[in-house]
C-alpha cells in the first residue's frame, strides 16, 4: 500500500521546479508516485493566511507526514529534532545558532548526531523518544549520499 505524504506549498505550485525537484528527490530516493507514494499537494498560493487551513486538511485526510517548505507552516511547533554530523565542521554552529533561537520560538530540540550510516536506526530510535513533531537535517556529505537510506529509515 503506497505510503501518504501531504505536501504543503506555501509559495510554489505542483507544477513548479521546486515541487518536481521533490517528486525527483522520492525517485532517486526508490519512491515512485502512485506505486509508492501517494502525495496529497495543497498549494497556499503564497497566502500565509491558508496555512493552517490546508495543514489542518492534510491532517484530517491522514497524510503519514506533511512536508512543508516553512517551519512556520506549524503554528504550535514545540519539540523538533535535529539530525546533524559531528565531523562537518560548521554543524557546529548551525547546531549552536538552532540551540539559541529555539527557546525564543518555545521550541524543544533534539540534537542527533550521526557520522556513520549504521547510525541511523539508533538515531531515529533517539528522534521517536524524543516525540519529535519535525526533523530537521543539516546537510553534509554523509547525509546527502545517503539521503534514500536516510528516507527509508525515518518512514
Amino acid at each position: 500500500m503506497p505510503r501518504r505524504i501531504g505536501v504543503l506549498l506555501g509559495g510554489f505550485s505542483p507544477e513548479s521546479k521546486e515541487a518536481l525537484q521533490f517528486r525527483l528527490g522520492l525517485v532517486n530516493a526508490g519512491y515512485f508516485e502512485g506505486r509508492d507514494v501517494m502525495i496529497e499537494w495543497r498549494p497556499a498560493g503564497g497566502d500565509s493566511a491558508r496555512v493552517a487551513e490546508l495543514a489542518t486538511d492534510l491532517v484530517q485526510h491522514k497524510v503519514e507526514v506533511i512536508v512543508v517548505t516553512s517551519k512556520e507552516a506549524i503554528p504550535r511547533l514545540g519539540r523538533v529534532a535535529v539530525l546533524w554530523n559531528p565531523d562537518t565542521p560548521f554543524h557546529t554552529q548551525v547546531v549552536q545558532d538552532l540551540k539559541a533561537v529555539a527557546p525564543l520560538l518555545a521550541i524543544e530540540l533534539s540534537v542527533v548526531g550521526v557520522q556513520r550510516p549504521e547510525e541511523f536506526t539508533p538515531a531515529f530510535s533517539a528522534v521517536r523518544r524524543a516525540h519529535s513533531q519535525a526533523l530537521y537535517v543539516i546537510e553534509d556529505t554523509l547525509l546527502f549520499t545517503h539521503r534514500a537510506m536516510l528516507v527509508k529509515v525515518a518512514s
